[in-house]
């Protein structure tokens, strides 16, 4: 503080008062970070089945994942987005629930499903080459869209 400055010693009411408004200003920006926490969605399309994806797209959120979730809602899931078509390996670390995964190469077209992966398959992996895309569903989901190998997906 300048040394020209007189500092004013607040009273007791005014610092409880501060205290109170900093307390909710900090839980209302703690809220909008958690609604509003840069989360992409996209919509995928497959055989008259309509679902919402959670995108994950950086190292980070591809590390995440859905792992340490207790489960997903109906019609849900996650894509992750890779810089590349590659080998694109998952397991089930930290997974509380099974999953259907559909490896999706770079034109979206489903070159491998594999599904009802069971959280006991940790430390398994499971490896598909030449994904650019890959897409995690709860378990039973691809089945009942009808989701094949071969199948172009809408994203």
């Amino acid at each position: 503080m300048p040394s020209n400055v007189t500092a004013k010693t607040a009273s007791a009411p005014s610092k409880l008062l501060s205290f109170v408004a900093i307390t909710v200003a900090a839980a209302i920006v703690g809220v909008c970070t958690i609604l509003g926490s840069g989360v992409q969605y996209v919509t995928m399309r497959a055989s008259g089945h309509t679902f919402v994806l959670a995108v994950a797209d950086t190292d980070t959120a591809r590390q995440i994942g859905l792992g340490g979730r207790a489960g997903l809602a109906p019609a849900h899931g996650m894509l992750f987005v890779f810089q590349h078509a590659a080998k694109q390996c998952f397991w089930m670390k930290d997974m509380h629930f099974a999953l259907d995964i559909l490896w999706l190469d770079q034109d979206q077209r489903v070159i491998a499903v594999k599904r009802g992966i069971s959280p006991a398959t940790y430390p398994a992996s499971f490896c598909v080459l030449n994904a650019k895309y890959v897409i995690e569903l709860n378990a039973g989901a691809a089945a009942r869209a009808h989701i094949h190998t071969g199948q172009t997906l809408t994203l």
